[in-house]
């Protein structure tokens, strides 16, 4: 080499290194993400994340710049569902839906992925929007959130009408439209935290609204399994029939169609179609009508099975139905209750009486910190929501409470706040499928770890319980216990 040539600098890549960066921004991230959800946009602070994520404020301020990043980052990572750097619309679910045979199955795909999509990001999209209106940098982010919306609405519905037309009047505009608010994070939170929705009622609801207002026919349309037709036969005589003795057809006299149409699939999860005022139930097809009159109460009851007691009489009144009375316990094995519907019918309801169950009340310092950890930790819904008090819900049934140690309410302080939380007390979660995401989740959270993912009992020591456990210390030092299911890490002999 000429003396006084310049030797050309040699890059460096350290794998290792890539990866610890990858960790600490994923982990400022969840730091971030539970902040916002906890205490909004305004009340997070760039020291409070750093301190959460156990990093400097400068490694903060490096990875992101500023607050309205971090939470732009968040928000993004939520939607996607990873960090991968690859746009939504150019991941493997697109394309699938984009090949789907029919739009039915093109929706039960979509669907499918922005119900998740929306329980992870909702809340921190509305944080966004909630600190716009003081932020110019956020101001801008929350106009690009907007469009990037419409344009998977555009995506969403351009999909569409290559596969079925649009209905009568209905143009591509108001199409796009319709989609875009359909996609609303507001929506999504309001449904599921106001009216308590799960992430799968939002998912049908979605993809059949989809169906029912842009799409010239609308038969019901479930994300999880296809109905067949239900046909008292086919023409041949050779197709399924209606048992003799079962009720066939079902006639429900309507004032407004839309509103009873509404009650029945909010209360009892029928699925209705309005062009028509048809509707179908579990074992029975029907229609609804405005030809007969209402029968109030003096006639014949049909008695409508529900699964759950509040929930249901809570969906009645909010779809505009009548509680008649409290319910009444039948020979300890069913709860009877008699409502009448926005028509004015007179209807029973019936929910299977069931044994005690335990229901778990903890007093924390932070209930919506306390609450926003086990919801990221195990995928619990909220049932209610507020910094007094909390109700946690795992597939639709009661399984933690959480109330502020200080607040009395009622019955009296909960708990001593100068003794040690949990003393001989384990939070046992057991049957988690998921058991190995939740060992990743409890990683990302940052939880104390008591005892390592182990098998009980330990190997060679038989196979009862046969499953895996974890424990770990929750945000006021409580010991939880996840396990996965029973039989899980059975061992032949």
């Amino acid at each position: 080499m000429a003396q006084g040539e310049r030797i050309p600098a040699r890059s460096y890549r350290s794998d290792r290194r890539a990866t610890q960066a990858r960790a600490t921004r994923q982990r400022v991230l969840s730091a971030a993400t539970a902040l916002f959800l906890a205490r909004g946009y305004v009340g997070t602070t760039m020291r409070a994340i750093a301190g959460e994520a156990k990093v400097s404020l400068p490694m903060v301020e490096a990875l992101f710049g500023s607050k309205a990043r971090v939470l732009k980052a968040a928000i993004d990572v939520a939607i996607a569902g990873d960090d991968e750097h690859v746009a939504v619309l150019d991941r493997d679910w697109a394309r699938a839906a984009a090949q789907a045979p029919t739009v039915e199955d093109f929706l039960v795909i979509a669907a499918g992925v922005i119900a998740p999509a929306q329980d992870r990001s909702a809340g921190l999209v509305l944080a966004l929007f909630e600190g716009s209106s003081a932020d110019a940098e956020l101001a801008r982010l929350a106009n690009q959130m907007i469009t990037s919306r419409a344009e998977t609405a555009r995506w969403l519905v351009d999909t569409m009408i290559t596969k079925a037309a649009l209905r009568t009047a209905c143009t591509r505009s108001e199409a796009i439209d319709t989609m875009w608010i359909l996609m609303d994070p507001a929506v999504y939170d309001r449904l599921t935290r106001q009216r308590h929705w799960t992430s799968q009622q939002y998912q049908e609801w979605f993809a059949g609204s989809a169906y029912r207002l842009l799409i010239t026919e609308s038969p019901a349309l479930t994300t999880t399994t296809k109905r067949a037709p239900m046909n008292d036969h086919d023409h041949s005589g050779q197709g399924p029939r209606t048992p003799h003795g079962q009720i066939g057809y079902l006639q429900l006299p309507a004032v407004d169609l839309a509103r009873s149409a509404a009650f029945y699939e909010t209360v009892f999860g029928w699925s209705a179609e309005l062009r028509y005022g048809s509707f179908e139930a579990p074992g029975m097809i029907g229609q609804f009508t405005t030809e007969v009159k209402p029968a109030p109460a003096g006639g014949p009851i049909l008695w409508i099975s529900a699964n759950e007691l509040r929930p249901a009489l809570t969906n009645v009144v909010a779809c505009g139905g009548t509680v008649q009375g409290r319910p009444t316990l039948d020979n300890g094995e069913r709860w009877l209750v008699e409502v009448d519907d926005p028509a004015g019918n007179r209807i029973g309801i019936v929910v299977p009486a069931r044994r005690a169950q335990p229901q778990t009340m903890i007093a924390v310092r932070d209930v919506e910190a306390s609450s926003h950890w086990y919801q990221q930790l195990l995928g619990l819904q909220s049932d209610h929501g507020g910094p007094e008090y909390e109700r946690l819900l795992s597939d639709g049934t009661l399984v933690l409470q959480l109330h502020q140690r200080e607040t009395a309410h009622h019955h009296g302080q909960i708990g001593d706040p100068t003794r040690e939380v949990g003393n001989g007390v384990l939070l046992w979660f057991g049957e988690v499928a998921a058991f190995d995401d939740v060992v990743d989740r409890v990683e990302q959270l940052g939880a104390p770890v008591v005892r390592p993912p182990h098998r009980n009992p330990p190997e060679g020591q038989g196979n009862g319980p046969g499953h895996r456990e974890i424990w770990i210390s929750d945000p006021d030092g409580y010991t939880v216990v996840i396990a996965s299911p029973d039989g899980e890490a059975y061992q032949p002999d």
